[in-house]
Parts: structure tokens; sequence; C-alpha cells
């Protein structure tokens, strides 16, 4: 590190170890007092911070200041273990010259003209959409308890969970094969049943949505649900029909073969209350309000665009332009 360098850390380790209340430092004047700006005054009480402590200068780095809010800021998105040692005088100054080395490569970068870089453009645009994102998404407001309630008294049936079987499959297309260990896991000791049903399933196949030896798959309703992992039919028909723990006592013919059925257990059906669905009712209408007000600002910008069709046609890709 050069002398400057050094001059310069030991400044900013004197201001720092030397703050006052949440930030500050014992500066000058004239060394902490940078232009006040709406944005400052009002996001400083946000942070904890009152405005005269915020706006008070930290750095100079290529004639632009690094203030108490700017650090406040960093430190508040930074990493659990950096954020708990804010109170370190060491820690905050260690997230300050991480700053300034940021904020001093980003100036030579702009300086050798990467900001007119196609890619850097890109990756600007991507941050303002997702600042744009953030900022509709606190602006529009909350849905009421009446429309939240209304919602669950509309798709009650979502919030209520059927009789769930877990259900262990064996699976072949050989019926004598099939009939076979059906008829000697029905005649077996039932308190033996799990390891007939292990060594039956490994001996002649098995099927579930693991595709792979298990005593039982998931649970599953008797009615196809979103999200489920696919089940036949006549194979949740058998599961229904049998209680838990015993073995259905015939074939089930699907899929140009047949099923051996063993419910293991079931659940019974439960009822979500309002008290508990409503956080997750609250954030989807919230969730559509967000996505309906940023369609409705697409559609505003995107008005008088025009495209070139004919221009289009023409691009080509360069997997296309490389292909024989």
């Amino acid at each position: 590190m050069t002398r400057a360098g050094r001059v310069w850390t030991l400044c900013v380790s004197v201001c720092l170890l030397t703050a006052t209340g949440a930030f500050g430092c014992n500066c000058s004047e004239s060394d902490t007092s940078p232009q006040e700006t709406p944005e400052l005054i009002e996001a400083a009480p946000i942070l904890g911070l009152e405005p005269s402590v915020a706006e008070r200068r930290l750095a100079l780095v290529d004639g632009e200041a690094v203030t108490v809010l700017d650090l406040a800021r960093e430190l508040e998105e930074a990493s659990p273990a950096i954020a708990a040692r804010q109170v370190d005088p060491d820690a905050r100054l260690a997230v300050l010259e991480a700053m300034l080395v940021e904020r001093a490569l980003a100036a030579e970068a702009r300086d050798r003209g990467h900001a007119e870089d196609p890619t850097v453009v890109r990756a600007s645009e991507q941050l303002y959409v997702r600042a744009l994102a953030s900022q509709i998404a606190s602006e529009v407001p909350q849905p009421s308890q009446e429309a939240v309630r209304a919602v669950f008294d509309l798709q009650r049936s979502r919030y209520r969970t059927p009789e769930l079987r877990a259900v262990g499959l064996i699976f072949t297309r050989d019926r004598a094969a099939a009939e076979q260990a059906l008829t000697a896991l029905l005649a077996g000791d039932q308190r033996q049943a799990p390891q007939e049903w292990m060594r039956a399933a490994e001996r002649i196949g098995f099927a579930g949505p693991r595709r792979q030896p298990r005593e039982e798959t998931e649970f599953f309703a008797a009615l196809p649900r979103d999200g489920e992992a696919f089940v036949a039919q006549p194979v949740r028909d058998a599961a229904f029909e049998t209680e838990p723990g015993a073995i259905h006592p015939a074939l089930v013919p699907y899929d140009d073969g047949f099923y051996i059925v063993r419910v293991s257990s079931r659940a019974e059906p439960t009822d979500i209350s309002f008290e508990e669905a409503a956080p997750r009712i609250r954030a989807e209408l919230h969730e559509e309000a967000v996505d309906s007000a940023v369609t409705q600002l697409i559609a505003e910008r995107l008005a008088a665009a025009t495209y070139d069709d004919a221009a289009l046609e023409a691009v080509v890709v360069p997997a296309e332009a490389s292909a024989p």
C-alpha cells in the first residue's frame, strides 16, 4: 500500500472509530455536509438515522461523497454475519473500505468507456427493472381483510385436505407371477407383511412415483390433486377399498399389467382455518394486484411501439448460422 493509501485508510479509521451515536464522525463542517436531497432526508429515519447524522460525509471518491447513510444501507444489505457486527468499528471500517474500492474501480471503468458497453447497459437495465418492480410492489396496497375472507369462502374446498392413503405398489405384466405373489402375501403372517412385501417387490417389480423398491409411495387422495404424483384411478379406488395395513384381495389390471396394492397407512381429512390460510391468500391477492399494475404499465409504455417484421425474419441466431 502506498503512503497516500495508508494515510487515507488511517483517516477513515479515525473517522469511524471516533463515531458518535449510531454512526457519524468528528469531522469538520466542510467535510461532513454534502448537499441535502429529499431522498436522504426521507430514507434516513427508515434506517434509524437522524438526517443530521445520515448526511455526514465519511469519504470522497472521485468527487462523489460516501455518507453515513450510504454505509448504513450497505450494512443493512450485508450478510447476517457482517450485520451482527455492525456495532464493531473495525467491521464497519471493512465494509466502508470495500465500498471505496468498488466505487474507485467503477469510476475507473466509466473513465475507460465501459458505461457504454452493451453488456453493462443491459445489466443496468435489469437492475432498473428490479428496482421498479420492488417500487411497484411497495406502492400497491395490501388486500383488505374482507377481500381475503371472500376468497377463502369462495375457495373453501382448496383449504380442505381430503382423506389420504399411503400405498405400496407391485407391478408386473406377468399375470401368473402376480397371482402367485398376491396369494403368498395374503396367506403370510401380517406381522411380517412389510418385509414380505419388499421381498416380493424385489422379485417381480415395483411401481410408484419413484420407480424404486420402497415400503410406501407418497400419500394420495381418492381423486387426483394438483401437484400429486400420478397414480392410476383403478389403483386409487382399490386403495380406498382397503383398510390400512392390509393388502387389496384382488389384482388391479391397468396399463397392460397388474398391480398388487398394499395400504400402509391413512391420514384423516383436515380443514385449514381462515387464520392459517389468510397469509397465503393475502400474498396471492397482492401478487395478482402487482402483476396487474405491471401489465398496465407495460401496455402504456408499449402502446406506440412498432415492429419491423421483415427485419425480425432476417435475424439469424448463432446456432443456426453455424449449422451445416
